[in-house]
């Protein structure tokens, strides 16, 4: 009795966790296979396929000035390069990291995707950058604070449905697995 009582407490949290972004009183909570692809591709950290050759120098130099030119002053943590991207990112995107700025008390987590033989954030790590500066801002809203930068409902719903336009789809249909 006391197993079940705990799966059931852990399936509401992690329901809780997977609809928070779902911000409208009694939203339809059904999701279109094209969103649901969409929510899989949230950049996350890679472990597997590590390339053979780890990272050089110069990479590393190349990375730290892509997250210091978003991060000032930030340290930077690399991982270890991964080799092969989400289809989002194109043809030109060979490997990627996982780069953490540590600033201000507080840290930025972010794939950077080697593409076309630069390390740079990649179509897909941007799209969410992005969708995550709209929310921040429609949440701002919500909020009520005095330094208020945020938007209304309506204008955050306009700028979301723009935003979902641009994802950087694969060129296989997304309302298929394959993609």
């Amino acid at each position: 009795m006391r197993f079940a009582l705990v799966i059931g407490c852990l399936f509401l949290m992690i329901s809780a966790t997977v609809w928070s972004d779902d911000i409208r009183p009694g939203a339809n909570r059904s999701i279109s296979p094209w969103s649901s692809q969409i929510f899989r591709t949230r950049p996350v950290r890679r472990d597997l396929p590590l390339r053979e050759e780890n990272i050089t120098d110069s990479e590393v130099l190349e990375i730290e000035a892509v997250m210091k030119e978003m991060f000032p002053g930030a340290v930077v943590y690399i991982s270890a390069v991964t080799t092969g991207c989400p289809c989002e990112d194109g043809p030109g995107c060979t490997d990627q990291v996982w780069s953490v700025a540590f600033h201000d008390d507080a840290s930025s987590e972010l794939a950077l995707s080697r593409i076309d033989d630069e390390w740079q954030v990649g179509p897909l790590q941007d799209w969410w950058l992005i969708r995550d500066r709209i929310f921040a801002l429609w949440r701002s809203a919500r909020r009520g604070a005095a330094d208020n930068d945020g938007i209304s409902f309506e204008e955050f719903t306009r700028r979301m449905d723009e935003h979902n336009l641009a994802f950087p789809a694969c060129s296989a249909d997304l309302a298929t697995d394959d993609a």
